[in-house]
């Protein structure tokens, strides 16, 4: 459901101006479109280990190098993973066409994508209002594919990743900067929760997907959609095997949108190849915190081995380094 609110007055100051320094007068009855939301939150794992060789702010000539090489690998990687966001968008919004023959109501969602730091949050409204209902399932699993995908060309492309995805209320401020519940419950479960190379589906989301497989047939055309989608977005989510939770299901969900295997095992080779490597190195470093992370991602390659009929296997691991 989508309603416009009137921001209340007394969360202006009496000038108009929100508080803080450098804001743009703002009428104190502009409306916030709130909906609810899916959203996507994302981090590269080993940035904050990247940049904690950069020390400062006086340096010598060789500190200097050595982080200006640091903050030219992170940013980096942070630019591929946001171009291949961009990428993957694309790509899943025309697989949205599938969905469409069998609801032609359906309607693409089109994602959004704000980022600051090290983190990329991926999102869009489910839509709806008092008077027009809508599948709050609509787009959903659209959403999880593009997660999906992005999860697992990353990992081919060096790059792990950690992230969290929720349902919740929230709006937009300041043009495509998604706020509100939505955005705090998926930073709770990405920074406390998730931990290591994976995406928890949170607890909202959840019990959506499980009440919505479950609703009675004879009911409204909205009903029969939120039933088919949820009983989808269920088919791309897994249990870890590692600690139970609820995850993306990234493996079936990319070797399902790819729909040609050969691509599909090549890239899973890459991602593999590449876990192994970095399991390896910091098992050496002895940096078992790190080795942990990498090994249950292992974990999750060996459950999908086990769930399904043809799976991918690993290529021999180019010679080991820090990722």
């Amino acid at each position: 459901m989508t309603e416009p609110i009137s921001a209340s007055p007394e969360n202006e100051n009496p000038r108009g101006t929100p508080r803080g320094s450098g804001a743009e007068p703002t009428n104190p009855t502009t409306e916030l479109i709130v909906s609810n939301y899916f959203a996507a939150m994302i981090d590269v794992l080993g940035i904050r280990e990247q940049l904690s060789r950069v020390v400062g702010p006086y340096l010598s000539e060789e500190q200097f190098k050595r982080g200006v090489e640091s903050l030219r690998v992170a940013t980096q990687r942070i630019r591929d993973l946001r171009n291949n966001a961009m990428e993957m968008c694309r790509v899943v919004r025309a697989a949205g066409a599938q969905v469409k023959e069998k609801i032609p109501s359906f309607g693409t969602p089109e994602l959004q994508m704000h980022g600051y730091a090290d983190t990329t949050v991926l999102y869009y409204s489910l839509g709806g209002t008092a008077k027009e209902k809508v599948p709050i399932m609509q787009g959903v699993p659209i959403g999880l594919g593009t997660v999906s995908l992005l999860m697992f060309n990353s990992l081919a492309n060096r790059i792990p990743l950690r992230g969290a995805i929720e349902v919740e209320m929230g709006c937009c401020v300041s043009g495509p900067e998604l706020f509100g519940r939505v955005v705090q419950s998926c930073y709770e479960i990405e920074s406390k929760i998730a931990q290591t190379i994976r995406i928890v589906i949170g607890p909202v989301l959840m019990a959506t997907i499980e009440q919505g497989k479950v609703l009675p047939e004879e009911q409204s055309h909205v009903y029969q959609a939120e039933r088919f989608l949820a009983s989808r977005a269920g088919q791309l989510v897994a249990r870890d095997p590692t600690d139970g939770l609820f995850v993306l299901d990234y493996l079936a969900a990319a070797r399902d949108i790819m729909q040609n295997e050969t691509a599909f095992t090549e890239t899973a080779n890459r991602a593999l190849a590449f876990l192994i490597e970095q399991e390896a190195y910091w098992t050496r470093c002895l940096r078992l915190d790190r080795a942990t992370k990498y090994r249950a991602a292992l974990n999750y390659f060996a459950d999908y081995r086990e769930r399904q009929p043809s799976t991918p296997h690993p290529t021999p691991a180019p010679a080991a380094t820090d990722s």
